[in-house]
């Protein structure tokens, strides 16, 4: 039996590592799913463009991400989740996936004839996916003696997409560090160790509206401090300066122990 599905692009723009690509099935009943990437080897080398575009008719470009397929049976709920290894991507890599199936998989027709990158691409500030071609192979499990890459349909103005969403692992935490303060009017001050601020949604990676400091310890008399959060790098008060104009200045007690 044959297979088909999806070649597309993934884009990394910080370190990252592919863990699973969601896919959802068009019909009940048994279904595997391979994920293929395209091979290192093949690229000219890391930091090279290893797209899909043009390649995927020749089998010999292309490897499995994952030894073996998912298999499921479908009942109900068409969702399901690919797992992988962890796939590593270098900051600014593009790596071509491909997608198959020996079952029909979901897929949308982007563009009108006149459709540019964008309008295929979807993501988040860390990874983007760009879709490309339907892809149709002749034999599974793909890669067997038997098999090859038979046909393509659509291109770079009719691009095709899968109905899911990719799961990473990102490597680095970026952002500036913060530092939390505590200064008393007598001129004590202690100062927490460096910490991030984080998105408390997934949509908004590279924003946030919440800080977490961990309150050091405070050895002397209990008495009440100034509150200011400063540039970890520069030391600069970025909020809650003690000498702000406008508004009034954040206030707490500290005291040696917490412990009546």
């Amino acid at each position: 039996a044959g297979y088909w599905g999806v070649a597309f692009d993934l884009y990394a723009s910080r370190a990252l590592s592919v863990t699973s690509i969601h896919v959802e099935a068009i019909s009940n009943g048994p279904i595997s799913v391979w994920v293929l990437a395209r091979k290192r080897s093949t690229c000219g080398g890391v930091g090279e463009v290893c797209s899909h575009w043009d390649f995927e008719t020749n089998l010999a470009f292309w490897e499995l991400a994952a030894p073996t397929p998912t298999q499921v049976m479908i009942n109900g709920t068409r969702l399901l989740e690919v797992k992988i290894p962890d796939w590593d991507m270098a900051a600014g890599e593009t790596r071509g996936f491909l997608v198959v199936a020996d079952a029909g998989l979901r897929i949308s027709v982007m563009g009108d004839g006149n459709a540019s990158e964008a309008c295929g691409s979807s993501g988040d500030s860390l990874l983007t996916v760009r879709a490309g071609r339907s892809v149709f192979g002749r034999s599974s499990p793909p890669g067997n003696r038997n098999d090859a890459l038979l046909a393509t349909e659509g291109g770079r103005e009719e691009r095709r997409a899968l109905f899911g969403r990719v799961s990473y692992r990102n490597h680095e935490i970026v952002g500036d560090t913060y530092r939390c303060r505590f200064h008393a009017a007598t001129g004590l001050v202690k100062t927490s160790e460096p910490t991030r601020a984080f998105s408390l949604t997934d949509g908004a990676f590279d924003g946030a509206s919440s800080l977490a400091c961990l309150t050091p310890p405070w050895p002397w008399a209990e008495t009440s401090v100034g509150f200011t959060v400063v540039g970890d790098a520069t030391g600069e008060a970025l909020f809650y300066p003690p000498d702000a104009a406008v508004g009034a200045p954040f206030a707490m007690p500290v005291r040696a122990s917490w412990r009546e």
